[in-house]
């Protein structure tokens, strides 16, 4: 999916265009990173979110094209019932 975009924003000169391109990769990716993470864990009754988390947190701000913020992530491990 990555790589389709990634050639369709070179197809193209409209900046506009490059720059949703380039959103949707960056999502794209981070998405993927999550889900090869959870695919590897060990145990699937217990997730340590805080990686997960911290893995979507410091990716997104360059899916968002002109939004910069500051965050802030603390989290905990959960048992699944």
């Amino acid at each position: 999916m990555v790589s389709v975009l990634r050639l369709q924003a070179r197809s193209t000169t409209d900046p506009a265009v490059q720059a949703a391109l380039a959103s949707a990769v960056s999502r794209v990716d981070v998405v993927a990173k999550v889900h090869d993470r959870l695919r590897n864990t060990a145990d699937s009754s217990r997730i340590d979110l805080a990686p997960y988390i911290e893995a979507l947190c410091g990716a997104s701000p360059t899916s968002i094209v002109g939004y910069a913020r500051s965050r802030s992530v603390s989290a905990a491990s959960i048992s699944r019932c």
